[in-house]
């Protein structure tokens, strides 16, 4: 099986980064900005990254396609958080499921970006390659 490592190393990159810049922003870290601005909490960063992480294990290593894996998803984040409310130790948050929601499009974003990045790589190979064959 053919691993295509450029993608899981933007993947990854852009995750790290989006993390790193959150958690650089946040106002219990430095405290330069001023209380009525809200960040996101260590919890929704969590939310958002193992829902990215998830999307790409369940798309990527179980092969559902990405309108299943999306829909699927959500349903299931929208469930975990609904559950959460009737625990006495856990707090079901809107905020969290938007999280889901949200780590679980940036992968879709991430996986068609790269998807349309290699067919056009392919395509520019393919009419080079056509040129080469006529010349």
């Amino acid at each position: 099986m053919k691993i295509r490592q450029p993608f899981w190393l933007i993947s990854l990159v852009l995750a790290v980064c989006f993390i790193s810049v959150v958690v650089a922003l946040s106002p219990n870290l430095l405290n330069i900005f001023t209380s009525n601005i809200r960040y996101p909490q260590i919890d929704t960063i969590g939310h958002f990254t193992s829902f990215f992480i998830l999307s790409w294990l369940v798309h990527s290593l179980i092969k559902v396609p990405l309108t299943i894996t999306i829909l699927t998803l959500s349903f299931y984040g929208g469930l975990t958080e609904l559950g959460q409310l009737y625990l006495g130790f856990r707090n079901g948050e809107l905020i969290d499921f938007l999280a889901d929601v949200a780590g679980i499009l940036f992968f879709a974003f991430t996986k068609l970006t790269y998807s349309y990045l290699v067919k056009l790589t392919r395509q520019k190979k393919a009419s080079a390659k056509h040129i080469n064959l006529s010349n």
